[in-house]
């Protein structure tokens, strides 16, 4: 009886490891990988789908806002949704830098309910511009959703997977050689 109950500790004591692995590992770690990616877009298209939010059009932005915004749009519930995407490109002005979006016609979004996918909040000046804009035009709701969000933040992100103490680079991010940054 002794040995079975020092096998259970263990067990138990493992399990709650794994369990926590992810947690800490997001704690130290500044890299995602594609497994990381994957489970963080499983978890927000099943907290969108439980919250019930049935958006008229997915909003991707950049290229995480993009990757992610594929994936909900062909799994979220009841039917697929439509996506449009905006590229984010960046100038800096007296050491600042500034959002710039090549984007469609805003035209499309009045009235519709949007979901703004993003991969990544960090400060949340980017998310918050873009609910300014589409909020501006009269659309009828905006949600948004991001595979992270930072403590930092202070944009109001719906769903997202993981919450994050500092920067990260994700799969899709390269430094200037060309190379994937997770591999550095």
């Amino acid at each position: 009886m002794e040995y079975f109950t020092i096998i259970i500790s263990v067990l138990t004591g493992i399990a709650a490891t794994l369990v926590l692995k992810d947690r800490i590992q997001n704690l130290i770690s500044n890299r995602y990988t594609w497994n990381k990616i994957e489970k963080g877009a499983k978890d927000v298209i099943n907290q969108i789908n439980i919250d019930g939010y049935n958006p008229d059009l997915i909003l991707a932005i950049g290229r995480g806002g993009a990757i992610l915004g594929a994936n909900i749009s062909a799994n979220l519930h009841p039917t697929y949704k439509p996506m449009v995407y905006w590229d984010v490109y960046y100038t800096w002005k007296d050491k600042k830098r500034q959002n710039n979006y090549s984007k469609t016609s805003l035209s499309k979004f009045k009235d519709k309910k949007i979901l703004v996918v993003i991969g990544n909040v960090y400060s949340g000046k980017m998310l918050d511009d873009i609910q300014d804009q589409l909020l501006k035009i009269n659309v009828k709701e905006v949600k948004s959703v991001s595979l992270t969000n930072s403590v930092l933040s202070k944009a109001k992100v719906n769903y997202f997977s993981y919450e994050l103490n500092k920067r990260t680079n994700m799969p899709w991010t390269f430094n200037k050689n060309g190379k994937p940054k997770h591999f550095e």
